[in-house]
């Protein structure tokens, strides 16, 4: 970050005297810095070379629902091809290449990202390319929430300004699943949302609301937090965190717990899940091997959170396109020698009568995001 835009952050933190009903003072020095001081690198937003993917015009000084876009891609061929899905849309034609037969996934990025960034890209391309390679059928709807996911003031991302929409992209998405539902396109039991940082907290919302629809609940079979944001969140003061019951089954992948992911039940936090993953755990740091050498030098172009932090899609991504091994550990404290419990899937083919703290060891690094194209 430069002299001038840490300048503008600060200055930001000590005009903001509130947020909803709660008082910035009641905070620390250090979860203030870390809740508000939080330009992450724009190098993390991947504009991809291909014109038909939009690049959302992302720097508009607005909160507006209807910025909510949906898109559905279904081709393995031809991974970049894609229809947007309108709610209530007369004509449905948009809708024309969804199978109802087939599993739907929901994917819904976060903080400073769109439809172009790495993640959901990533995690799209891995489910298309088992398409290609197993014949597995999905419906994948990528939600792009990037005008509303990044908001500036003077030059600075303004993250309480994401957080605040949080709740109304969640209900958005719950309205667009009841639309489809309405057509016999989805079904509770064949629907998957999947969020990262500030999407897993989304998707925990949109689980939410659509169990409280009349006069039928909606209970979402799946929900994957992969590392839900911390900022704002680690004390429930503002935003409502993804909960257990958001869903029949939660699973989460912690990757920097108590950095720019929320406080995890390994160290002290909430439960979120009915099954949380500990990737590469560290007790001391809780970073991620990839992103750190030479003692934890900060690398040139992401910080050591936010590397870390981003580095849960990749895991997940690879997992959908590649076997991968958990083991379960028991008690409060998870650490790799603790773990003597018995294995499980980590990611996409999770068992869901699995429940408890699961460790992993990934040491590929996974840069590379064309390794899950189709």
């Amino acid at each position: 970050m430069s002299t001038l835009n840490f300048a503008k952050a600060v200055l930001i933190i000590g005009l903001v005297t509130s947020f909803g009903s709660t008082p910035v003072h009641a905070m620390s020095w250090w979860e203030r810095w870390r809740n508000f001081l939080l330009e992450w690198d724009t190098d993390s937003i991947v504009i991809r070379p291909h014109e038909n993917l939009r690049a959302s015009p992302i720097f508009l000084d607005r909160d507006d629902i209807r910025d909510v876009h949906f898109y559905l891609f279904t081709d393995p061929e031809n991974p970049d091809f894609m229809q947007e899905v309108h709610i209530d849309d007369p004509t449905q034609s948009s809708l024309e290449a969804w199978d109802p037969s087939v599993p739907t996934k929901i994917i819904v990025h976060g903080f400073i990202q769109n439809i172009n960034a790495t993640f959901p890209q990533n995690v799209k391309n891995a489910y298309l390319k088992r398409s290609k390679d197993t014949g597995q059928k999905y419906n994948i709807l990528v939600v792009d929430w990037g005008r509303l996911a990044y908001q500036l003031q003077d030059g600075v991302p303004v993250y309480t300004r994401a957080v605040r929409n949080v709740e109304k992209v969640g209900t958005r998405i719950g309205e667009l699943v009841m639309y489809l539902h309405s057509l016999d396109l989805v079904t509770p039991s064949s629907l998957h949302l999947i969020g990262q940082s500030l999407g897993a907290h989304v998707v925990g919302q949109a689980g939410h609301w659509l169990q409280e629809q009349k006069p039928t609940p909606f209970l979402v079979a799946r929900i994957t937090g992969l590392d839900p944001a911390g900022p704002l969140f680690y004390t429930g003061l503002v935003g409502r965190l993804l909960k257990t019951e958001d869903a029949a089954f939660v699973d989460v992948v912690h990757c920097n717990p108590g950095g720019l992911g929320v406080v995890a039940p390994a160290i002290v936090g909430p439960k979120l899940g009915t099954v949380e993953f500990y990737v590469n755990w560290d007790p001391l740091t809780h970073l991620q091997p990839q992103c750190v050498s030479l003692g934890h030098v900060i690398t040139e172009k992401e910080g050591w959170m936010l590397c870390s932090h981003n580095y849960c899609p990749k895991f997940f991504a690879w997992s959908i396109i590649t076997k991968l091994e958990a083991r379960q550990c028991y008690g409060v404290k998870v650490h790799p020698t603790g773990c003597v419990g018995p294995y499980a899937r980590f990611g996409e083919d999770l068992s869901t009568s699995e429940q408890g703290m699961f460790f992993i060891k990934i040491q590929n690094k996974l840069d590379d995001m064309q390794l899950f194209m189709p």
